[in-house]
């Protein structure tokens, strides 16, 4: 069923339509169209029973982290196939004071906290991970995009070729006429590009490496998404960028410079391959995190439980298959931070003042 105040897809249970009527993006655009009322539709499937043979939408089962069963229908996990096992969605109740203590000048960062299901390492099979991702929209619409609330979507736009590896991407990318040099990243280390023969030479010397790397390039063959409007479009901001391992940039904003000004940009950020661990942050001032410190791969239940209160999201998306990407839409103003999870990632998107 889909909500039509928001275009967000809620799967076919009474709970699932009450979770959604009291949720912020849900009330925050109620207040953007002048409703005080909830539209018809919801207000049924609030009242109805559930009835067992309804399956066209995703469901998922998960439990909390105190081991108590608890059903949380959501989308992503869902349509990504993830079992219980896998992901979680319910913290433990933490008092006011543990969350507010969690100090920014404690030694060490927060992934290195005592947590009682953070993973052992690299070689350790993947623990459960929470995710409190934004809402999943199916067919999102141009209104989505001044809505100011994050969605995620599998209509993200299309490339003529997705990349197959670094090679592949200097047959496609590495060649005169662009409109700018690619950024390239090697080991966590920026490369000063002054020529599209430097960028291929560097890319292709560690393309059998197994240390991280990533490159971003400007293109313009991209397809936008439908609902992606027109106007306003960012120069340089089409990219196409690839990487290998856990690349990220840190907790930012997405902005452009006009003359001298920084700006807020919009941006959406399609994931055709690979993995990306995301944390979002609402416009503000961020004070969760530092700018020296690690992505926090293994957070505490007071660090989850502060990112929440502030009204972001910490989630992990991959494509839906090889077919249909993730699309994540980050409104102007939002810190996001996004940690690559995968021996191979290539994602495209764009920008729009």
């Amino acid at each position: 069923e889909i909500c039509e105040v928001c275009g967000v897809a809620i799967p076919p249970s009474a709970k699932a339509a009450k979770q959604h009527a009291k949720s912020r993006p849900h009330k925050l655009r109620l207040k953007e169209l002048g409703m005080d009322e909830q539209p018809r539709e919801l207000q049924e499937s609030r009242e109805a029973v559930e009835d067992p043979t309804e399956a066209d939408q995703p469901r998922a089962r998960h439990a909390s982290r105190e081991g108590k069963g608890d059903e949380d229908e959501c989308a992503l996990c869902a349509l990504l196939g993830r079992e219980d096992s896998e992901t979680y969605h319910v913290l433990p109740e933490l008092p006011t004071a543990a969350i507010e203590s969690l100090s920014l000048t404690q030694e060490g960062s927060h992934e290195h906290e005592e947590d009682p299901v953070a993973g052992t390492g690299d070689d350790s099979p993947r623990q459960a991970r929470f995710c409190h991702a934004p809402p999943w929209i199916v067919s999102p619409k141009k209104a989505h995009v001044d809505g100011r609330t994050p969605f995620l979507t599998s209509k993200g736009g299309e490339l003529p070729v997705t990349p197959k590896s670094f090679p592949h991407v200097t047959d496609l990318y590495c060649h005169p006429g662009g409109s700018r040099f690619p950024n390239v990243d090697v080991n966590h280390k920026r490369a000063t590009i002054t020529s599209w023969s430097q960028a291929k030479r560097i890319l292709l010397e560690n393309a059998e490496d197994d240390g991280p790397m990533w490159a971003a390039f400007a293109v313009d063959n991209i397809t936008h998404p439908r609902w992606w409007p027109d106007d306003h479009h960012v120069p340089t901001y089409d990219q196409v960028i690839v990487g290998r391992g856990p690349t990220d940039i840190g907790i930012h904003l997405d902005r452009y410079t006009v003359e001298c000004t920084p700006q807020c940009v919009d941006t959406y950020f399609t994931l055709a391959r690979g993995r990306k661990s995301v944390i979002m942050l609402p416009p503000g001032e961020q004070t969760i995190f530092t700018d020296s410190e690690p992505f926090p791969t293994d957070p505490t239940p007071a660090l989850l439980a502060r990112i929440v209160a502030a009204g972001g999201y910490y989630f992990e998306i991959a494509p839906v298959d090889r077919r249909t990407p993730a699309c994540l839409y980050i409104p102007k103003g939002w810190h996001h931070w996004l940690l690559g999870g995968a021996a191979w990632a290539v994602a495209y998107g764009g920008s729009r003042f």
